[in-house]
């Protein structure tokens, strides 16, 4: 108890200098991002951000997929120096994207991971009593061997030999084959050990991993008998998951930390129905591209001198300075990082809240064109390709893919034609397997196979399954939810 003590009072001093300088720049963002700009603008060889706006046009992966994916197979320098390692995200057009980590964009994700972690032990000091366990990401089987899933590569040496102590999953679960193994691992640990903080990204996955707790109960069992008897024969005793058995599995988890806004907020809603004993924070909005936001103070203002920023206002197209942001605006955000990333577009919808000092705080609203319930990150442009790709073979009408949300979750491509014959729906999934966070989520039971629908009537149809609905008022998009299916 005392060594842990230490341990996270270590890393709390070892954050308190990013704390405060954060909070001090939050006073003049338009200074705080200067500095930022200045360091880009050398590397760049421009002078200024006019010539920087001219020289550099905003980007999406496409436009340099072909110098990182060169840079990768050749190890030479055609897009970045300085490269530690590449990181696999879903791609929009394709199945995936890599991003170039290099020393210099980990530094300024510390940067912003740094005051977020000393606020934490200042609004919940409790955490400071256990383990800690951050699930940050979950590679697919045919990545474990390609990309690294340890997630405190990014810190400084220092607060990677601290947070080795802290950790409740130790190296061996990332070292594991699959993603079922590396489940199994996880499940064994998060029993044994004293947990006082849960970090995921999404909520759906702590709910799948304690179903999976119930699925593989026997096994765990059996290991926790040698190790960590009580804690075996709690979960030997309770039959079903409920807010009793995570009370007393882990009596002194004191925060949750996930996504809790956009399509993961009712999900978010039952996981603090099964953890009323802990607190929840929602998290702030990190792509595997850069970081925008944090929480921090009870808002989620800018994380305003790690990477350079602009935004894209979605009502007039214009490019803005974040100083020059205003409350209720809806905009995207434009990264500018230390991975070589210049003038790189997201496709978050995010609005501008309100304001702490000078510096933007805002809110995720989600993503704009894909669909991503439980993290799958499904492009609405790419599920349209496959979709008519599969519906022009099949000689069918394209008409939506439904998302049902009831039970074990999964897509279903619904396609329209006079000849309502039986299908195969192995080409959709097959095609969509091939989605990096599609695949993932797959493999960690957060959805179900997906599947193809030939009927008469897409309308009827959807009708059918949502019944609540105006059939006037029904107006098909990319991709529809089904939240109750008619029983």
């Amino acid at each position: 108890m005392i060594y842990n003590v230490l341990i996270h009072r270590c890393l709390k001093v070892a954050s308190a200098f990013q704390y405060f300088q954060f909070k001090k720049l939050l006073i003049n963002p338009r200074k705080a991002q200067e500095i930022v700009l200045n360091t880009y603008l050398a590397r760049l060889e421009v002078q200024n951000y006019s010539e920087f706006c001219k020289r550099y046009p905003i980007t999406r992966y496409q436009d340099i997929e072909r110098s990182i994916l060169q840079q990768m197979e050749q190890g030479d320098r055609s897009f970045i120096d300085d490269v530690i390692r590449f990181e696999p995200t879903s791609g929009s057009v394709g199945a995936i994207k890599w991003i170039p980590y290099t020393t210099q964009f980990c530094s300024e994700l510390d940067k912003a991971s740094s005051p977020w972690l000393y606020d934490l032990y200042r609004k919940y000091p409790l955490i400071g009593n256990g383990k800690h366990y951050w699930s940050l990401s979950w590679l697919p089987n045919d990545l474990r061997e390609k990309a690294s899933n340890n997630e405190t590569e990014i810190f400084p040496w220092y607060k990677k030999i601290v947070l080795s102590h802290l950790m409740a999953i130790n190296d061996e679960v990332v070292k594991k084959e699959t993603s079922q193994q590396a489940m199994e691992e996880t499940l064994y640990y998060l029993c044994k050990e004293d947990i006082s903080l849960f970090s995921f990204w999404s909520p759906t996955l702590i709910l799948s991993l304690l179903e999976n707790l119930f699925t593989n109960k026997e096994v765990i069992i059996n290991r926790l008998q040698t190790s960590s008897p009580d804690k075996a024969a709690i979960l030997s005793k309770h039959k079903h998951l409920t807010k009793d058995f995570t009370k007393e599995m882990w009596p002194n988890l004191n925060l949750i930390s996930a996504w809790g806004t956009s399509t993961s907020r009712q999900w978010a809603d039952v996981v603090t129905t099964l953890f009323p004993h802990a607190n929840f924070q929602g998290k702030g909005l990190w792509a595997t591209e850069g970081v925008i936001t944090i929480p921090f103070e009870g808002k989620y203002p800018l994380a305003i001198n790690s990477h350079f920023y602009e935004f894209q206002c979605l009502k007039t197209s214009q490019v803005l300075c974040s100083w020059e942001l205003k409350v209720g605006q809806i905009v995207k955000p434009i990264l500018t990082t230390g991975s070589g990333l210049t003038r790189y577009i997201l496709d978050d919808k995010i609005k501008v809240e309100s304001f702490m000092g000078q510096t933007p705080c805002f809110e995720f609203l989600g993503r704009d064109r894909v669909s991503d319930f439980v993290g799958e990150k499904l492009d609405f442009d790419l599920l349209e390709k496959l979709s008519s790709k599969i519906a022009s073979k099949l000689k069918a009408k394209f008409v939506t893919v439904l998302f049902h949300n009831s039970g074990m979750k999964y897509y279903e491509l619904l396609l329209e034609s006079k000849n309502t014959i039986a299908i195969d729906s192995n080409d959709f999934e097959e095609d969509l397997m091939k989605v990096y966070h599609y695949r993932l989520a797959r493999e960690l039971e957060q959805l179900g196979e997906a599947k193809i629908k030939m009927v008469s009537s897409g309308v009827d149809y959807y009708y059918e399954k949502c019944h609540n609905e105006i059939k006037g008022n029904i107006k098909f998009e990319i991709v529809m939810p089904v939240y109750e299916d008619k029983k």
